[in-house]
């Protein structure tokens, strides 16, 4: 045995050896004959002489021969001050040098080239802002035109590139700005901080961007979208709120549950695998009115960034897609005042300079008052104590403390209650605070500290008493990011952060007009993240982008019981992007990535506040993980019309199937309630966007297939997701009639959701469940879904003299009062022997099958 391991090793020896040397003998060292030659001792006379006279007089004195072309000796001169003798060598690497004229060997002949001195290279970079209100431009593109090369501005407003020295004219763009051109100079590093002005609208631009060959090369990420914030409220809303994340559904690949605007599926994932983030802090529910409007104030949004599927490595902790939403800064030039008034809800917004050009602050309110009109409008005293509303309120403050160095506070505080013989509420909490740092003109850096909180109830009112659930999440994250501009072909990334997760799965509690008793009280469980990511972007010619990047974690997990078992484990996250450029207008794309979603959560679908639950991962329910495979194409024709279509295919795992069972929430043995399942999603997604004069236009199809495999349900065979709609089609449109009136549509039409129809119910310790039937999963379907929004919005005439504006906006939901099923409600109260019972009695139930609003705007 000992033998057969020493001629192994041997061998190895050998081979290595053997490619040792063959390296070494293929490498250009000089032979003994060309060292000779280079050591040959050669006269030079003193005075000018012509570099071409010198090579003639060596070639006669000497039996060295010299090739060359006669341009590369026009008019080189030599000056000496006295005869000289030296080597051959010396003469070329020292006197000939000087003359930017280099030479190669070739046996006997020396073969001289014209060596142009390497060009000086310089970093131009900068943060653009808004010129009305000095906040910083998120993803805004600058483009050189003589090199055809271009960037954008990270997620903090800055930019960075680094190009030979030279003249150039430079092209600052950004969606909803009007683009601007600047000439520079460029023999040094130059720090340029470029102002962009609002469009006024006359003629608007698409929604979605799609950037040119040129462009292209500005990022390789392809399932990332950029929403124009302005755009995305031109369409018609509910009640008469312009809410963005509602109308994100236009989109291919994003589909929402019409009873929640947090519920959204990305892609064939579950309504678990979203992240929404704010401000860089996760929110942890992101609806508010019982799900139809979310908790992002439209007045205090700056910037939407969706990706679906392909997550950066700079992020984790989602599965499908990430809502990246930062806020507006606030106007650091002058004060001003925001408010509107709509049917239902009623919001305002103070922003000015704390120090003008140096500091800002934000404030913004928002409330329903649902349940104040419907006291003063209802003479029944049973309403007399009903409350249902929800509130929010932003907070934000931004100094600037030199050019390098910059400082962010946001926080935000928002609840939705509902009051009267039960308690629904939910609410969130969240503060963070960001330092932007500018080690140099290529480097850059954002540091954040961050807490989230987010806490539900459900209860019911028993004479005076209230007994009630209670759920509560939490955590504290902090991150550092850094970006290294090397070159204009090089971009490295890298940060490093640590999570800590408080979850507080439920309590039971009786709240009296004297005293709160805690009846039950879980332990708490406990999760603890630490990561670190590196990613590298590298653009070769201007034709091929190469993005590529790992993300490393390691994860240790404590749970709340003692049937769920921690793990602590590293886990790797790798990410590869392709992106090549066809033409100036066309470009293909392609990504692999690996996610992985260390919280479970929990959901349960209400008509009315959501109830969620949330539970860290464990050796029984371990992280959910998802290899995605995407393809694309798209295209920017010269017409104002751009076109892309992707093409996926996911393959999860590590899943959870609730089965809508209300005893998850109760439960100290989530095991006996959870099914394991895994999953795989693939489609296609279209999009087609247009401007034609004034019409604006937007067409998208997206096709979904889901499957689901769960064990122990439907004899573990795949059935399909019961939150996917096989078939989307969108169409949106926005005509502007002129500077003051704007008319909007849209229309869906969807297939319908596939559900497990019931088929029986029972009772324990006074509780009414469904009972399904495990072997026929999602057998039955809704049917299908389409709706006709129309909206118009009115400006007040422009007055010179006030800065008053004013709007007035007008909206129909469901135009032809289409009675769309949203689900299915499967009880009805009914009396046996004198007691109140539920009646087993399935039937679909509808929403808002016609909501006419109007809305008031204002501004100064």
């Amino acid at each position: 045995m000992h033998l057969k391991l020493g001629k192994s090793l041997n061998t190895r020896i050998q081979i290595s050896i053997i490619g040792i040397c063959f390296i070494i003998f293929c490498l250009p060292f000089p032979s003994l004959a060309q060292s000779k030659i280079l050591q040959t001792k050669i006269q030079i006379k003193a005075s000018s002489q012509k570099v071409r006279a010198v090579i003639q007089e060596i070639e006669n004195n000497t039996t060295i021969e010299f090739s060359y072309s006669d341009n590369v000796l026009d008019n080189k001169t030599i000056n000496l001050s006295s005869p000289t003798e030296m080597t051959l060598k010396k003469f070329l690497d020292e006197v000939l040098l000087y003359q930017d004229i280099g030479y190669k060997l070739l046996g006997s002949h020396v073969v001289l080239f014209e060596k142009k001195a390497p060009p000086k290279w310089f970093t131009l970079s900068g943060f653009i802002a808004n010129a009305l209100n000095s906040e910083n431009i998120i993803g805004a593109a600058v483009f050189i035109k003589e090199l055809g090369i271009g960037t954008i501005t990270n997620p903090y407003g800055f930019y960075s590139i680094k190009i030979p020295a030279g003249n150039y004219t430079l092209v600052f763009s950004s969606l909803g700005y009007n683009l601007t051109t600047h000439n520079f100079t460029l023999n040094y590093n130059i720090r340029s901080d470029i102002k962009l002005d609002p469009k006024s609208y006359n003629v608007s631009e698409v929604t979605v961007s799609t950037r040119q060959n040129s462009e292209f090369l500005e990022s390789t990420l392809m399932n990332m979208i950029k929403i124009d914030i302005k755009s995305l409220q031109d369409l018609p809303g509910l009640f008469g709120e312009n809410d963005a994340l509602r109308n994100l559904t236009v989109l291919p690949g994003i589909q929402a549950n019409e009873l929640s605007t947090s519920s959204i599926n990305v892609r064939g994932g579950g309504t678990d695998q979203t992240t929404f983030l704010m401000d860089e802090s996760c929110l942890y529910s992101a609806s508010h009115f019982g799900g139809f409007f979310s908790v992002f104030n439209p007045d205090v949004v700056n910037n939407v960034n969706v990706y679906k599927s392909d997550i950066p490595v700079s992020e984790s902790g989602a599965l499908s897609s990430l809502i990246n939403v930062h806020l507006r800064e606030g106007n650091n030039k002058e004060w001003h005042v925001k408010g509107g008034v709509g049917l239902i809800s009623a919001r305002g917004l103070v922003e000015g300079p704390l120090k003008k050009e140096k500091s800002s602050v934000l404030f913004a309110f928002r409330r329903t008052y649902v349940d104040n009109v419907t006291r003063m409008v209802n003479l029944d005293s049973e309403f007399n104590n009903a409350r249902f509303y929800f509130y929010d309120a932003n907070l934000k403050l931004n100094y600037q403390i030199n050019d390098n160095n910059r400082f962010y506070i946001s926080g935000y505080t928002g609840s939705d209650v509902f009051s009267q013989y039960t308690r629904l509420s939910n609410t969130n909490y969240m503060g963070s605070a960001r330092w932007n740092h500018l080690f140099g003109p290529r480097m850059f850096s954002n540091t954040t500290i961050s807490a989230s909180q987010n806490f539900m109830t459900q209860g019911t009112q028993i004479e005076k008493e209230l007994i009630y659930w209670k759920s509560e999440i939490n955590d504290v994250k902090l991150k550092s990011d850094f970006s290294y501009h090397y070159s204009k072909a090089f971009k490295l990334s890298f940060g490093i952060a640590s999570t800590l997760f408080n979850i507080f799965p439920y309590s039971l509690l009786t709240e009296t007009e004297q005293d709160l008793l805690t009846r039950y009280k879980s332990s708490v469980d406990r999760m603890m993240l630490n990561s670190f990511y590196v990613q590298d972007e590298v653009v070769i010619r201007q034709k091929l982008g190469i993005d590529a990047g790992i993300r490393v974690t390691h994860m240790q997990t404590q749970p709340f019981t003692d049937s769920l078992i921690g793990i602590s484990k590293v886990y790797w996250q790798p990410q590869l992007r392709l992106s090549y450029a066809i033409n100036k207008i066309s470009t293909l794309k392609a990504s692999y990535s690996y996610q992985v979603q260390p919280l479970h959560q929990l959901p349960l679908s209400m008509v009315g506040v959501a109830v969620n639950r949330w539970m860290s991962s464990s050796q029984v329910f371990e992280p959910q993980i998802s290899s995605n495979y995407t393809f694309g194409y798209y295209n920017t024709s010269l017409i104002s019309t751009n076109f892309s279509t992707e093409m996926y295919y996911r393959e999860m795992g590590n899943l959870i199937e609730t089965m809508q069972d209300m005893r998850i929430l109760y439960t100290d043995d989530p095991e006996e309630y959870l099914h394991r399942a895994s999953g795989t999603a693939m489609g296609v997604e279209l999009l087609v966007s247009f401007i034609i004069n004034k019409f604006k236009g937007m067409l998208s199809y997206d096709y979904c297939k889901a499957m689901w495999r769960t064990r122990n349900l439907n004899n573990g065979n795949p059935y399909e997701a019961a939150h996917t709609r096989k078939h989307t089609i969108n169409l949106a449109g926005v005509y502007r009639f002129n500077k003051r009136m704007t008319l909007s549509t849209s229309w869906m039409l969807a297939s319908g959701i596939p559900y497990t129809a019931a088929n029986g119910k029972y009772t324990i310790n006074g509780r009414t469940y469904l009972q399904f039937n495990g072997q026929k999963i999602n057998t039955k379907k809704l049917p299908p879904y389409h709706r006709l929004d129309i909206s118009l919005d009115i400006a007040s005439k422009k007055n010179g003299v006030k800065k008053w504006k004013s709007f007035w906006n007008f909206s129909v939901y469901n135009a032809y009062l289409r009675k769309n099923a949203l689900g299915v409600a499967y009880f009805i109260p009914d009396t046996e022997d004198g007691v109140t019972v539920q009646k087993l009695n399935p039937g679909f139930f509808y929403l808002y099958q016609f909501v006419p609003s109007v809305s008031y705007r204002f501004e100064f």
